[in-house]
């Protein structure tokens, strides 16, 4: 599973970059999706280009859902499984292949709790065939090399609602 999540990690930072990357046209349509959450008691928005990807890998479905800031950070959800209402995600799930993973770009710092595997929770909290809406919170590390590898961030009253 850890090479799973090691595929969905590397997705979510090549679809960053390539969302940072693009350059808007005056006549794209921007997705009505909504992603934000506190940042180490910062909100933060990221709401431009929400997207929800898809897929199935070793006979495990997984739902990615993606935004970005106005600043050019990127915030990613991963949860494996039926998107169900009610249903909550957590990095305490005895099965690890069940475990959620958050992925928060900023700059050159990319934090995850895919390291020592810190506190993660989302919830459901109602999904659709034309949405899925839910909450996430929890600590995160900086797993790039440099400066700040190994520094936490805690991400709190996260909140989604993006299209399908």
């Amino acid at each position: 599973m850890i090479n799973l999540k090691s595929l969905i990690v590397f997705i979510a930072v090549v679809s960053a970059i390539a969302f940072s990357s693009c350059k808007k046209d005056k006549k794209t349509v921007a997705a009505s999706g909504s992603l934000t959450a506190t940042i180490d008691g910062k909100a933060a928005s990221f709401s431009t280009h929400t997207t929800v990807l898809t897929g199935t890998e070793n006979n495990s479905n997984f739902t990615t859902i993606q935004g970005n800031a106005s600043n050019g950070s990127t915030m990613s959800i991963t949860i494996y499984g039926a998107l169900t209402q009610g249903a909550t995600f957590t990095s305490n799930d005895p099965d690890p292949g069940n475990e959620p993973v958050l992925l928060y770009i900023s700059g050159s710092d990319d934090y995850t709790n895919e390291t020592s595997n810190p506190s993660v929770t989302v919830m459901i909290t109602a999904v659709s065939s034309s949405s899925i809406q839910g909450t996430f919170s929890g600590t995160l590390t900086d797993i790039a090399t440099g400066a700040n590898q190994g520094k936490t961030t805690v991400i709190a009253s996260g909140k989604f609602n993006v299209p399908r």
